[in-house]
């Protein structure tokens, strides 16, 4: 038979801290009420999660109040759940993302031709996924080609082919907004399998409202700064995680990395090819 854990539903519920009854005079902070109830009960559930995403230092420090083997049940996000979810909530990462895999899809071959292999694999470790092939588009709005990535999406495994399009975004009030990239995207999708995928990802980026624009980002800029990079020449450690380690992170800066070139580019996107996808080069790319 299993082992059953016994707690309460929050360490900072209001009725909990008002009735005086469970913490002492002296835990009047929710870090000390934390560290308190960790030493009384095994689990308890977080709530605070299925209303807003926490940033990642208050998870740590969560983990530094607690001793070895406490368990945090946690609630999930309510977008993850399919309940209506306020955009000011959502991490702007989010939406800045999905403007960076439209623009890029627009811009390099069409939306029909990426669909098929857009949120293809059932971990969503990789934007886009064919056989052996994996493309990952990522942007950055801060100037510099400073780009996150898990030790995954850097580190290939077998015979995997990982391909990274690295965007530098510029905000422009005359420029594209995510809206638009919707809006185009949805009439280029219509009546496909792959429509679906599109509103899913609206969805989970809160862009529901028709009224809403999102980020709006120059696409003169935006084009102008696509390059592309095989994974393998990134910065990362080239050996797999050890046991017991997992969701290793990079803050990786591309602007050193060597750039793939346009031939060997657009030889490899040949290979991403449906019977509903022709076969474009890339014109716009740099090398």
């Amino acid at each position: 038979m299993g082992e059953i854990l016994v707690g309460t539903c929050s360490w900072t519920d209001q009725e909990l801290v008002k009735a005086g009854t469970f913490y002492p005079p002296s835990a009047k902070t929710p870090e000390e009420r934390l560290r308190y109830y960790a030493s009384v009960f095994p689990v308890v559930e977080v709530d605070s999660t299925y209303y807003a995403i926490p940033v990642e230092q208050t998870g740590i420090q969560w983990t530094q109040r607690v001793p070895p083997g406490f368990v945090f049940d946690v609630k999930a996000f309510r977008l993850m759940t399919l309940h209506w979810t306020e955009a000011k909530v959502l991490p702007p990462e989010e939406r800045q993302g999905l403007w960076g895999e439209l623009f890029m899809m627009q811009k390099v071959r069409g939306y029909r031709h990426w669909a098929p292999f857009w949120h293809s694999e059932v971990t969503r470790v990789f934007d886009f996924s064919a056989q052996s092939r994996r493309l990952e588009v990522k942007t950055a709005a801060g100037g510099q080609r400073i780009h996150h990535f898990t030790h995954r999406q850097v580190f290939a495994i077998g015979d995997e082919e990982i391909v990274v399009a690295s965007l530098v975004l510029r905000e422009d009030d005359s420029g594209v907004s995510l809206k638009q990239l919707i809006d185009e995207c949805r009439t280029g999708l219509l009546g496909t399998p792959h429509f679906l995928k599109l509103e899913r990802a609206v969805r989970q980026t809160g862009m529901e409202d028709p009224t809403t624009e999102g980020p709006v980002f120059g696409a003169a800029e935006a084009e102008r700064q696509l390059a592309w990079f095989r994974a393998e020449y990134t910065p990362h450690f080239r050996l797999p995680e050890p046991p017991g380690v997992s969701d290793t992170r990079y803050r990786v800066d591309l602007s050193t990395a060597p750039r793939l070139d346009l031939d060997r580019l657009n030889t490899w996107l040949d290979r991403w090819v449906t019977r509903e996808s022709p076969v474009l080069p890339v014109r716009g790319a740099k090398p």
